[in-house]
């Protein structure tokens, strides 16, 4: 499947491969803008703020890494929006984990059970019904159906009371943020056991050496 990086703009120009969007023309081979998706800049229904990366479906569906809006926004195999999900997407919703469909709206960061905080990358799986998107600032991957619904994430110390190590939550057991010492600015992700203000991070390297 293609993997394409855009630069932040308020619609998505979709350059692909014909051969990945069922009944695309022949004569647009090889990549070539066939189409653009979304409604212009903000946080509703098909609108997007940033969007960064994408990937595409068996199906050719589209799954958009909607970065400012903290949500993934999924269109059909056609163009049109079909939903996002998120932390507080629906306007109609509580305070957490959402799906929407015909209104939405902006979300916003957190590290609980399907939570976002800093999308950078999104990916299908080769039967599509997996979505697998980098949680940056929560260090560790969350797992999604094809529809949104959570499924799991996995990362160094994402279970609140568990052990210190890797780790896999699911809805039941919630979920938290690897600890990320900040100072000034900087983010310190290796091995971090706890900081001040004062003093900053302490902190040890990591398992895989960097």
């Amino acid at each position: 499947m293609p993997r394409i990086r855009f630069r932040t703009t308020t619609t998505l120009a979709l350059a692909l491969a014909a051969v990945a969007i069922p009944g695309a023309s022949p004569a647009h081979a090889g990549f070539t803008q066939i189409g653009t998706l979304g409604t212009g800049s903000g946080g509703g229904a098909g609108q997007m703020d940033g969007p960064y990366r994408a990937d595409v479906g068996p199906d050719g569906s589209v799954y958009v890494v909607d970065r400012n809006n903290v949500r993934i926004v999924k269109f059909n195999p056609a163009g049109a929006f079909e939903r996002a999900w998120g932390k507080n997407v629906s306007p109609s919703g509580g305070s957490g984990f959402e799906v929407c469909t015909a209104t939405c709206q902006a979300g916003v960061d957190g590290s609980a059970a399907g939570d976002m905080n800093f999308l950078w990358d999104v990916a299908v799986s080769p039967g599509g019904e997996w979505v697998y998107v980098s949680d940056y600032f929560n260090a560790r991957v969350n797992q999604y159906e094809s529809d949104g619904d959570f499924v799991r994430s996995w990362g160094w110390d994402v279970v609140p009371g568990g052990a210190t190590g890797f780790e896999t939550c699911t809805t039941g057991t919630g979920c938290k943020s690897r600890t990320i010492c900040r100072r000034a600015g900087i983010q310190s992700r290796w091995g971090c056991t706890g900081w001040t203000q004062a003093s900053g991070c302490a902190c040890r390297m990591g398992a895989t050496g960097r």
